[in-house]
């Protein structure tokens, strides 16, 4: 077994610096393309997908939150998840979730 370390489906540990920012980001971009939108855009055309899909983009909210906050949501999980989702649907933060009384 090979000793390189992937970061993300294209970049291996000793192609970047993570010390600069223009890598993280880089970095980053390719882990949400290779690892959520891309499996998920392949799944689509199956029949009966579309629950797996979404089950699949629903762990993109809390990764976004600890990528954005630089923090482990390690125990903490509802917590990161809630940033994450009201960081890129700021509306859903200004509203009450529904609930069994609503």
């Amino acid at each position: 077994m090979s000793d390189v370390q992937y970061l993300s489906p294209n970049y291996r540990a000793d192609q970047v610096d993570l010390t600069k920012f223009d890598d993280r980001v880089r970095v980053y971009e390719d882990q949400i393309r290779g690892w959520f939108l891309e499996p998920t855009k392949a799944l689509l055309p199956v029949p009966n997908s579309a629950f797996a899909v979404l089950h699949i983009l629903i762990g993109y909210f809390e990764h976004h939150a600890i990528y954005r906050y630089g923090a482990s949501s390690e125990g903490k999980s509802k917590e990161f998840f809630r940033r994450g989702f009201t960081a890129v649907f700021p509306k859903a933060h200004q509203s009450e979730p529904a609930g069994p009384d609503r």
